[in-house]
């Protein structure tokens, strides 16, 4: 049987909206700061995925 390649894609960038599922009270967040990412270009817009530490507001 042949392994299939399996990639997560990057979902969120800067100032992308989500839908907040906590106890804070806010409905939608935007993402204001990307944490603690891996290896990046200079000049590139950042990104996150699964298990990317962010920084949000909630609007």
């Amino acid at each position: 049987m042949k392994a299939i390649k399996a990639e997560v894609g990057m979902g969120l960038t800067l100032g992308s909206e989500a839908i907040a599922c906590d106890n804070s009270g806010a409905k939608i967040v935007r993402v204001v700061a990307i944490r603690r990412r891996g290896k990046t270009v200079k000049g590139r817009n950042p990104f996150c995925g699964v298990s990317d530490l962010i920084k949000i507001s909630g609007m």
